[in-house]
């Protein structure tokens, strides 16, 4: 249950137009925060640590907070689930009281 209330998030970066001929699209990891919450970038400079960015003078006006964006991990997710789900039935059934 917690893995629901707690899910993984993704940090992604989308440039600008007219910076994509040298930065591309990119995602890192946010870690898991509670869904119900608000999980918008916040921190300019900690985001560009994150992602590896030097802006150069003239590229700084385009590197705002607006070029990132935060969104569930699905994938991260199911694999979580499924992995639950799996080894509580292999528990399930290798605790079960023989039949004789």
């Amino acid at each position: 249950m917690s893995m629901v209330l707690f899910p993984p998030w993704i940090y992604v970066f989308d440039p600008p137009a007219d910076l994509r001929h040298h930065l591309v699209k990119a995602e890192r990891p946010a870690g898991y925060h509670l869904l119900f919450t608000d999980h918008s970038p916040q921190d300019q400079s900690q985001l560009l640590t994150v992602f590896n960015l030097r802006a150069a003078p003239w590229e700084q006006p385009y590197l705002t907070l607006l070029v990132f964006s935060v969104r569930l991990d699905a994938g991260r997710l199911a694999v979580q689930l499924v992995a639950v789900v799996l080894l509580t039935s292999i528990l399930y059934l290798a605790l079960q009281p023989s039949q004789k």
